[in-house]
């Protein structure tokens, strides 16, 4: 493939880890709705009882934190255990 035959830059892919934490949630939110973002990653640590999507809900509802439809529309959370190979 040549470098004129690439396909067009749709944006940044960002992996965030500690999304959940205060400064992290607040990092996330920047990044969603950036415009040359296309999609944000968060890796959450499993739970048992809580889903990692729920997990980050939450930590945007404790922080008041309000993501428009379209920012939210980029979020991709991920639940992970890290200890595990």
């Amino acid at each position: 493939m040549q470098d004129n035959d690439r396909a067009p830059n749709r944006g940044a892919v960002v992996l965030m880890t500690r999304a959940t934490g205060s400064l992290g949630s607040r990092i996330v939110q920047k990044l969603a709705e950036n415009p040359s973002v296309a999609q944000v990653v968060c890796v959450n640590r499993e739970s048992i009882s809580v889903s990692a999507l729920k997990r980050q809900q939450d930590a945007f509802q404790e922080r008041n934190i309000m993501l428009k439809p379209a920012a939210r529309a980029k979020l991709r959370v991920l639940a992970t255990d890290t200890a595990k190979p």
